[in-house]
């Protein structure tokens, strides 16, 4: 029983330790993030992703997110990767506190869209999409000035569609609405 209670003691009290550090969580002293991230596009089509973002929080209620994506998947024949940069403001204070938050968020962003033929001697396509989108963003202090980030998210993209056909990489020759739901998760750095 003794060996029970100092094995919960050395357990908690680390745990201890962190819930007192997760206290002096958010501070208008250390507005700057640095954060990376994971995602992955669903829709149409899944899509993984490795990426980062910087944060600022002037103030409590407000905050922008930059962000850069690198999505990357086989399409038909064709390598396509994905860069996507863009800016998110979110609303920290409108559910939560101090240690963790549920905002809504939105903003925009560009997508560099690049599809490359396996085969090295067949025509490759790129294009440039806009975006818009808009979703919830939830964070949650950790320790020592780290902290969780997870979102969803809903794009839509103006742009034309790519494809592979027999011999090339080929764009539509229309614009096209395209609407992407984006799940993210992260780690962001607080100083």
């Amino acid at each position: 029983m003794r060996r029970a209670a100092l094995l919960l003691l050395l357990l908690l009290a680390p745990a201890a330790a962190l819930a007192d550090d997760v206290r002096e969580s958010f501070s208008l002293d250390h507005p700057f993030a640095i954060g990376g991230r994971a995602s992955s596009w669903m829709g149409g089509y899944f899509a993984p992703s490795l990426g980062g973002h910087l944060k600022f929080r002037p103030w409590e209620w407000i905050g922008v997110e930059t962000f850069s994506d690198n999505f990357l998947r086989v399409q038909e024949d064709a390598w396509r990767h994905d860069h996507v940069i863009g800016f998110s403001l979110y609303e920290p204070s409108l559910i939560g506190n101090d240690v963790w938050y549920l905002a809504p968020s939105f903003g925009m962003c560009v997508d560099f869209r690049f599809a490359h033929p396996k085969d090295d001697d067949r025509p490759s396509t790129s294009d440039i999409l806009f975006g818009m989108h808009g979703g919830l963003m939830f964070e949650r202090y950790v320790a020592y000035g780290f902290a969780f980030e997870a979102n969803a998210t809903l794009y839509a993209y103006l742009g034309h569609e790519s494809s592979v056909e027999r011999w090339s990489a080929t764009l539509s020759n229309e614009l096209h609405v395209t609407p992407i739901a984006l799940v993210t998760a992260g780690i962001n750095y607080y100083f």
